[in-house]
């Protein structure tokens, strides 16, 4: 077993705060807690399940996830802001930045587009091409693969864009350089049993998890329950606490299963070849 003795420890209920998860990608500056996607591959997986039984107004879920959880995190990288950069050249948008300009430039025009862009824009952002998170471009390529509804995944990124493009602070965007250097798929092996206090180790390049795809599965774990519970109280408003209890039991349970098949599937197209080391900070 790998030791790694210098991560950032957050507890859970930190982690419940903000409920702010990162995906597994290792090209990240910062400490993460990971799972494919961040928090729009989770929204995603839960909207599905809940899509099973309930009509589910996608953009009014999310809004009031930002409302209740505060944090949402939605990575692109260089790569595809570059393709992205070019399209809208060719399209005739005013003010897009040529491909070749500096990330910082076309960092700030996606995050804060001409409202005369944004129309366009948003109809080209859900374009798998265009999409820099692997994990969230292999699903929009593949939504049979992986059992989920291409529709959901679209416009949980739509509505991530918007609340970007009106100025809230929960969105949190990230462009990663372009490069992956990746060489592990690293999994942090935490307590099964995750509760408040429980400390939970973020990793990033720079605190020994260099070149690695990071996931947490008992941070996850524990971030699904607590999600799962809050929309089965919203979606049954007036339903008993039993009710609630059984949907919310429904929702994670199946969350977990299009989980492992999105980590499965995920892992096998962009990390086959990689070895898979587990860790414990500490040990």
């Amino acid at each position: 077993m790998t030791s790694v003795t210098t991560p950032t420890m957050r507890t859970a209920a930190q982690l419940s705060a903000s409920l702010e998860l990162s995906c597994i990608d290792g090209r990240h500056e910062r400490d993460v807690i990971g799972t494919p996607g961040g928090n729009a591959g989770e929204l995603v997986l839960l909207l599905n399940a809940a899509a099973k039984r309930f009509d589910v107004d996608v953009a009014q879920t999310f809004e009031a996830y930002l409302n209740e959880f505060g944090r949402f995190y939605l990575h692109t990288d260089t790569h595809a802001a570059g393709r992205l950069m070019k399209r809208l050249r060719s399209d005739g948008v005013e003010g897009a930045p040529s491909e070749a300009s500096g990330r910082d430039d076309i960092n700030a025009f996606i995050a804060a587009p001409p409202a005369a862009a944004r129309d366009r824009l948003e109809q080209l952002l859900i374009a798998p091409e265009h999409v820099g998170c692997g994990h969230l471009q292999l699903i929009l390529r593949d939504p049979a693969r992986y059992r989920l509804d291409k529709g959901i995944t679209e416009e949980v990124i739509r509505a991530f864009y918007r609340a970007l493009w009106r100025g809230d602070q929960r969105a949190h965007f990230v462009m990663l350089d372009g490069r992956h250097r990746e060489d592990k798929v690293l999994i942090i092996d935490e307590p099964e049993a995750v509760h408040d206090a429980t400390p939970l180790p973020a990793l990033s390049d720079h605190r020994g998890a260099a070149n690695a795809f990071v996931y947490h599965p008992a941070a996850v774990t524990y971030v699904r329950e607590r999600a799962a519970a809050w929309l089965a109280a919203r979606l049954l408003p007036d339903g008993d606490a039993d009710a609630r209890a059984s949907v919310a039991e429904e929702l994670f349970d199946t969350v977990m299963v299009l989980g492992a098949i999105g980590l499965a599937h995920t892992l096998e197209a962009i990390a086959a070849d990689l070895p898979v080391e587990h860790i414990k900070a500490g040990c």
